[in-house]
């Protein structure tokens, strides 16, 4: 096992010469103060300086590795209640998402939690989803440093590490995280970059239609050109957060979906999602699960069409449990089904 404590474990700057004057420009500086600075600055030598500086442009991959797991020090101590706290500064800000970015915070086999607050009763940190470089960007504006020249910093390191992670991710898995609609927006932004992604679970994260609309409305033509399943069922998506889904999907995002899972969603309609069927969307799609959506008659109406058309030739599964069909409307989707080759 190694430990790595990323202000303890590189070569600081000795704290007992530090002096609020170094937080100040030279030309705002007494003599004496300049000196003091001087000094300060000096107390780290020229192989630990360079150490340090080595070290820093690799610190992120404790963070962001899958396989690390991240203690968030998010309490501050007694008597240091004065000072911003941990989601309102820098460097903190940088250590935790990057440790969203491809990180589950639960192992579900192993039961290991690979991100702990050990400021909060519970101990166990709440998931952030992954934020493309260009929003933290904007982000770490808003927070603070001790050393304001490590804006910029923090920004580059992140960028390029994002980059990196983003583009080589094959599969995200979010089942029961909570994801809030700033998240999405987040989520959506870090998608842009996921070039190579073929899976991602969503399931259970509380979407709502402003989540799916924050999200989708990122999602541009071409993109997740090779994710092939997508799950987002037992969430709270209705007509309106299907609507921007189905947008994304007729601009041609998703190109390549083979499978999508809707169930457990109050839906109670299918028709922006037949529409984007219709316009040529989604034409690789082999399986659909709709069931216990709250779907009605037009809506199986709408399916037997679109099978009957051949826009759904390579359609191998529809799932319609669930939902309130007349018997004659399920028949007739039935028959659809059986002739081109599909079972429900």
């Amino acid at each position: 096992m190694a430990v790595f404590w990323d202000f303890a474990s590189l070569h600081q700057k000795d704290p007992m010469r530090w002096d609020p004057c170094v937080l100040e420009k030279d030309e705002k500086l007494t003599e004496s103060q300049r000196k003091l600075k001087a000094g300060y600055e000096e107390s780290r030598g020229a192989d630990e300086s360079a150490a340090f500086h080595t070290a820093l442009k690799t610190m992120h991959i404790w963070y962001a590795h899958r396989c690390t797991t991240v203690y968030f020090l998010t309490r501050l101590p007694m008597g240091w209640e004065h000072i911003k706290t941990y989601h309102l500064r820098g460097w903190p800000t940088f250590e935790h998402r990057l440790s969203a970015l491809v990180k589950c915070f639960r192992l579900k086999v192993a039961g290991w939690t690979l991100c702990m607050d050990l400021g909060s009763e519970s101990q166990e940190a709440t998931q952030a989803m992954p934020t493309a470089g260009n929003d933290f960007s904007l982000e770490v504006t808003t927070k603070q440093f001790t050393n304001n020249s490590d804006s910029t910093v923090v920004a580059t390191l992140y960028s390029e590490c994002a980059s990196e992670v983003l583009k080589s991710m094959e599969d995200q898995d979010y089942e029961g995280c909570t994801i809030s609609p700033a998240g999405a927006k987040a989520l959506g932004g870090a998608l842009q970059l996921c070039i190579n992604l073929r899976s991602i679970d969503l399931r259970s994260t509380q979407l709502n239609d402003l989540c799916m609309a924050n999200m989708c409305e990122r999602l541009e033509a071409g993109m997740l050109s090779r994710l092939i399943n997508l799950s987002l069922n037992n969430n709270f998506i209705t007509r309106h957060g299907l609507e921007a889904f189905s947008e994304a999907l007729t601009l041609g995002a998703m190109p390549n979906l083979r499978k999508l899972d809707l169930e457990r969603n109050p839906l109670g309609t299918a028709q922006p999602l037949i529409h984007a069927f219709g316009n040529g969307a989604a034409m690789r799609l082999c399986h659909l699960d709709v069931s216990h959506t709250g779907l009605q008659d037009d809506d199986a109406i709408g399916f037997t069409e679109l099978l009957d058309r051949g826009r759904l030739h390579a359609l191998r599964a529809l799932r319609v449990t669930g939902n309130d069909f007349s018997s004659n409307a399920h028949a007739e989707l039935r028959s659809s089904l059986v002739c081109s080759g599909a079972t429900d």
